[in-house]
């Protein structure tokens, strides 16, 4: 490689560092560690490597990390797009974790430079949340929070008992495109007109709690997404429960005639591993009229699905419906209940079998 270009030796090492990406939600310390493992090889690689500021423009801040390596990284960089993996550990109280503390204060000034942000770890209070989201992140495109908050378990749920959380985000993101979070609440941006896919990896449908039925919850959680989000083109939501709560009547508010806010540029919803009583309401009360791919996955042996002919919120001359790892039984249970069943487009896709042809 010694009697290669300077110019294609550089993009070869540009192309050796591993991102991990948005959706990756644990960050790997070993892709810090390969850049420091080029220059030493020879002379030749060490010149070319630290003039290459591609290298050096994936910054992956944890505990480990030391000063001076993350002053040499930002300025071997140069004036490079950054991407930030931020790793708080399991226990960053802003009030004491003064390390890491000041070396993200670093990073913090160089913040118009982000293309993209990922945070990690877990926090004590939801207060600190705001110590390691910044208001402002001017250039990101790409972003995600997984990130659980201790403090009564509030990570894992909706916030109900803690308005300003959920209601009153502060974090403005004029670019943003993408972005994907652990749980449902972790949604702290004012503005973000331009995102068109967002994924929640761990939805937790439980949070619809005793308060407030799941009807509800959905129709509020659509809601904020729509007016924050009006450009969305993606949606994938995964839950964090299978078995509904004992007695739980998710059928309760079916003779309602509530019109649900309108996604008017989603093309793919992507549901996986949501009870039923989150799932009967999302069918067919869903407002997305240029719905084009619905993936479902699994549909769990328990059913019958408790619908009485039900009808789904979807144009089936539109919308091709993907069965995702699901028994065939399973699917034929659920099918029986749905009104319009055979005027629906479906396959079957399993990790072994793909089977596009299939039309209901």
């Amino acid at each position: 490689m010694e009697n290669l270009p300077t110019e294609l030796l550089s993009h070869v090492f540009a192309l050796t560092i591993p991102r991990d990406s948005y959706r990756d939600q644990f960050a790997r310390e070993s892709n810090n560690k390969l850049q420091a493992t080029l220059p030493p090889v020879c002379r030749y690689w060490e010149q070319v490597v630290v003039t290459t500021p591609q290298v050096w423009s994936y910054i992956h801040l944890s505990e480990e990390t030391t000063e001076e390596t993350l002053r040499r990284r930002l300025d071997l960089s140069g004036s490079e797009r950054l991407d930030v993996r931020l790793n708080v550990g399991d226990n960053a109280d802003a009030d004491v974790d003064d390390s890491i503390g000041e070396l993200y204060s670093i990073l913090l000034g160089c913040v118009d430079r982000w293309r993209s942000f990922v945070i990690q770890g877990i926090v004590v209070l939801n207060r600190d949340l705001k110590y390691w989201i910044p208001k402002l992140l001017p250039n990101v495109v790409e972003a995600a929070y997984y990130i659980l908050v201790e403090d009564d378990m509030e990570g894992l749920n909706l916030f109900d008992n803690d308005a300003e959380f959920r209601t009153k985000p502060w974090t403005v993101a004029p670019k943003l495109q993408r972005f994907a979070v652990k749980t449902s609440g972790h949604f702290h941006f004012k503005t973000c007109p331009l995102v068109t896919e967002f994924a929640v990896s761990e939805m937790a449908d439980w949070w619809g709690g005793d308060e407030h039925s799941w009807h509800d919850k959905w129709e509020e959680y659509f809601t904020q997404l729509t007016k924050r989000c009006p450009q969305l083109q993606t949606l994938e939501i995964t839950g964090g429960a299978l078995i509904d709560p004992e007695g739980h009547d998710s059928m309760g508010w079916t003779k309602t005639d509530t019109k649900w806010p309108l996604f008017p540029h989603l093309h793919t919803l992507d549901l996986s591993s949501l009870s039923a009583s989150s799932m009967i309401p999302i069918f067919t009360k869903f407002n997305a009229p240029n719905l084009k791919n619905l993936h479902l996955g699994p549909i769990q042996d328990c059913l019958p699905f408790p619908l009485p002919s039900a009808t789904f919120a979807i144009d089936p001359s539109k919308c091709r419906i993907h069965f995702n790892n699901s028994p065939l039984h399973a699917i034929k249970l659920f099918l029986e209940k749905v009104s319009h069943a055979r005027e629906l487009n479906a396959s079957l896709v399993t990790p072994n079998v793909t089977n596009e042809a299939s039309t209901v």
